[in-house]
C-alpha cells in the first residue's frame, strides 16, 4: 500500500462532531485513515486499505495528556486513539460491536459543556483584547502598528468564538430536550 500522507481541510465546528465523524468514516472507506489533526481545520491522513471504521470525538477535562485510566477504558472497549488536538480526542475502531462512547444524553451534554467552557475562556480573552483596544483608541486616538494589525483579527476571532459558543449552548439544549420525557 502507498504510505503517503494526505492533507485535507474541514472547517466544521467541533459542536458538529457527528458531521466530522461521518466525514472521517467516509474517508476511511476510501482508504484515508486519520493520522493527526492540526490547527484551523487541517487533518492529515495516511493512505491505506479502505475499511469500515467508526470515529468518535471526545472532549477532555483539561489540556493535559489523556489520563491513563481513561485511555485504558477506551482501549478495553475496542477504541484506539487516532489523533488529538488540544483537548479533543479522536477515537477509532473497526469493530462494529464496539460500545458507543456516549450512550446517554447527560454524558453527551457534559461533553459539549466541557467544549463550551473552552470557548467561554476564548471569548473572555477576545473580549478583553477588544475592550483594551477600544480604550486605547478612545484615550490616545490611535493604535500602535501591532494593535492596528491585530484589532481586525481579534474582532474576527471574537465573532467566531461568540458564534461557536452560542452554537454549543444550542447543542447542549437540544441534547437535553431530546432526552426529556
Amino acid at each position: 500500500m502507498n504510505d503517503k500522507l494526505v492533507r485535507k481541510w474541514n472547517f466544521t465546528g467541533p459542536w458538529n462532531d457527528e458531521r466530522i465523524e461521518r466525514w472521517l468514516e467516509r474517508l476511511a472507506a476510501e482508504g484515508l485513515h486519520l493520522e493527526s489533526v492540526g490547527a484551523l481545520g487541517q487533518y492529515r491522513f495516511r493512505r491505506g486499505a479502505p475499511g469500515r471504521v467508526m470515529y468518535r470525538i471526545d472532549v477532555a477535562m483539561n489540556r493535559k495528556k489523556p489520563d491513563a485510566d481513561y485511555v485504558q477504558l477506551m482501549t478495553d472497549a475496542g477504541w484506539r486513539m487516532a489523533a488529538e488536538q488540544g483537548n479533543l480526542y479522536y477515537w477509532r475502531t473497526s469493530d462494529p460491536h464496539a460500545p458507543e462512547i456516549f450512550t446517554d444524553a447527560a454524558s453527551r451534554a457534559a461533553k459539549y459543556e466541557r467544549l463550551a467552557r473552552n470557548y467561554g475562556l476564548m471569548l473572555a480573552l477576545s473580549l478583553l483584547f477588544f475592550v483594551k483596544s477600544a480604550v486605547v483608541l478612545y484615550i490616545d486616538g490611535t493604535l500602535s502598528k501591532t494593535e492596528t494589525f491585530l484589532a481586525p483579527l481579534w474582532t474576527v476571532l471574537l465573532a467566531q468564538t461568540l458564534y461557536a459558543y452560542r452554537r454549543l449552548r444550542a447543542r447542549i439544549e437540544a441534547v437535553r430536550l431530546a432526552a426529556a420525557p
